[in-house]
């Protein structure tokens, strides 16, 4: 039903949440990507970037360095 509702699956509409408190923290907080990775969610920080990797396209220093 929420796929129906909503275009996408639960995961997709979760991993989406995180992924734009990730690009907030990494432009307007000193935090550390482990410090990120645990606030939005995850508890491995290796999963975390190869997660924020494949939404982005970069890598989550990547990301903070260019922006």
């Amino acid at each position: 039903l929420f796929t129906e509702i909503n275009g996408r699956t639960p995961l997709d509409y979760l991993t989406e949440i995180r992924m734009e408190k990730a690009k907030n923290k990494l432009l307007y907080s000193k935090e550390t990507i482990f410090e990120i990775a645990i606030a939005c969610g995850y508890d491995n920080a290796s999963y975390f970037s190869n997660s924020f990797k494949k939404y982005m396209k970069l890598s989550p220093s990547q990301f903070r360095k260019r922006v």
